[in-house]
């Protein structure tokens, strides 16, 4: 069984079903409203749990009522939750996440001031004993990077999602510097379209030239991936380009549906050992089962999206 140690966003999310998204000085109405365990590093986490792999999250919350139900979360949904440290009196990150009826949604981070005085030397020793893949999104960014350069050393696999631009990090302790660091380490990288084209240096790319553009920055062992949301994904190692499509469903809810594309391509790609083309086909159903699904998380399994793959038809 492949094990994988996750690093960065941890977070409960208080969900508000709205009837659009928030313009100035407008109004709208919540048609319902749930305090929910998200975050995106676990999101990853719980998902690929799902298809049966060995995850620890790694995270500092608060001593409050939110951080409390965000560790028992964990253990609800499978996910080794030894190495979440607690800060007494401490904040829990947590996020306001407002949702439309079709499926566009906003978020709105309290990073609180646990994640952010996060060190590497709260963790112990022999953290990565055992691990095959390291993943962070770079939120709780020392450790994120201490993380990064340690699985480096021990040859694990190390991927980087871009969850944010770069230039929305620096709010939450990240340096241009460090997320540089940890990109130039990583086998692979992972963004959406914003952040990869920030990464290329120019909003006026092509997605297909940004993701080429990022990887001969970077050169990742495993390529680059650009998420586009309902016109799917694309990747690019170097040698060759793939794109694959996203599934015609009835959309409920996007939020976390990037996370739960990572947890399927962990799998597929990881512990499988399918080649990329079937990884991102299966992370995109993954994807697509979540967005069916209201919430920031979802726990799909392997006959799930089988079935997904077999009784949907691929939007054009």
């Amino acid at each position: 069984m492949t094990t994988i140690l996750s690093s960065g966003s941890i977070a409960m999310d208080v969900v508000l079903n709205s009837s659009d998204l928030p313009i100035n000085d407008g109004f709208a109405l919540i048609n319902k409203e749930e305090i929910l365990p998200g975050g995106s590093s676990a999101n990853v986490c719980v998902s690929a749990a799902g298809f049966g792999m060995d995850t620890y999250q790694v995270g500092k919350i608060g001593t409050d009522e939110i951080g409390d139900l965000f560790k028992s979360s964990l253990v609800e949904d499978g996910v080794n939750n030894k190495y979440i440290y607690t800060k007494e009196g401490g904040i829990t990150t947590h996020t306001y996440i407002v949702t439309t009826p079709d499926g566009r949604h906003t978020i709105f981070a309290n990073m609180g001031d646990c994640l952010p005085s996060f060190e590497p030397s709260e963790l112990p020793d022999n953290i990565l004993d055992g691990i095959d893949i390291y993943f962070t999104d770079m939120f709780s960014p020392k450790v994120s990077l201490f993380l990064a350069k340690e699985a480096h050393k021990r040859n694990c696999k190390i991927v980087m999602n871009m969850q944010a631009v770069p230039s929305f990090m620096p709010l939450c302790g990240a340096s241009k510097e460090m997320i540089h660091e940890v990109l130039s380490l990583s086998s692979m990288i992972v963004g959406g379209k914003d952040a990869i084209l920030e990464i290329a240096g120019s909003c006026e790319f092509d997605p297909i030239d940004a993701v080429k553009t990022v990887y001969e920055m970077y050169k990742p062992d495993d390529g680059v991936i650009c998420t586009l949301g309902s016109e799917g994904a694309i990747w690019f190692g170097g040698q060759s380009l793939i794109k694959v499509d996203s599934y015609d469903i009835n959309v409920v809810d996007t939020t976390g549906a990037g996370d739960c594309f990572i947890g399927g391509l962990l799998y597929s790609l990881y512990d499988k050992g399918n080649s990329i083309s079937d990884s991102l086909k299966f992370a995109s159903a993954s994807a697509a089962i979540k967005c069916m699904k209201y919430g920031p998380r979802s726990i799909a399994s392997y006959d799930e999206v089988m079935a997904i793959e077999g009784s949907l038809n691929r939007s054009l």
